[in-house]
Parts: C-alpha cells; structure tokens; sequence
C-alpha cells in the first residue's frame, strides 16, 4: 500500500485533483420520432446551458423546457408528442459522437 496524507492538505489536493478531472459522459439520450424517423440527441439540445426550441421535422415532437422549482438546475427537459409516442433510448456516447462526424 502507498502513504496516505492526513490533515488539511490531503484534502485540498483530493479537491484539486477533482476540479482538474474531466467529466465525459457514458451515454447519449435518442428521442426518436415514430412519424418520420428523425433522431434527436440529447446532447444537441442543449447548448451552453440554454435549451434550443428544437422539434422533429413532422412537427410531432415538441421539446419545451418545464421548470423545476426545488432543484439545481433551472428547468428540466419537457418531452411533447402529437400522435404516436415517440421512442427514447440511450446510446453509447462514442456512437452518438460518430453520428456527429
């Protein structure tokens, strides 16, 4: 086994090693349209911290923001759907990055 710090300065460099790490996520959320087939990714509708009025190209799909009062985080993603309702399922992130290239 390898020393182990103690005291003040074992935990500022525990939260210095954290504030340096980079967080890359496992997985991309799909929304899928039953209607025209078209993908949207979670990771596209949101752009620096603001949510984009994106919808499917048939319109059926609708994604508004639906505000979250005790959280964090401003609002939460609200998923509307016209007719069918539409697939949602998670992909690895390194696909969703393929599908982007």
């Amino acid at each position: 086994m390898g020393l182990r710090k103690v005291g003040f300065g074992s935990i500022l460099d525990e939260i210095k090693q954290a504030e340096e790490d980079v967080w890359t996520p496992n997985f991309s959320t799909v929304i899928e349209c039953e209607l025209c087939h078209n993908k949207l990714y979670y990771h596209e509708l949101i752009l620096e911290g603001r949510v984009l009025a994106d919808a499917c190209e048939c319109e059926a799909i609708k994604i508004r923001p639906f505000p979250a009062s005790i959280a964090q985080y401003e609002h939460f993603l609200g998923v509307y759907w016209d007719g069918r309702y539409p697939k949602i399922y998670e992909i690895p992130y390194e696909e969703y990055l393929k599908t982007r290239q």
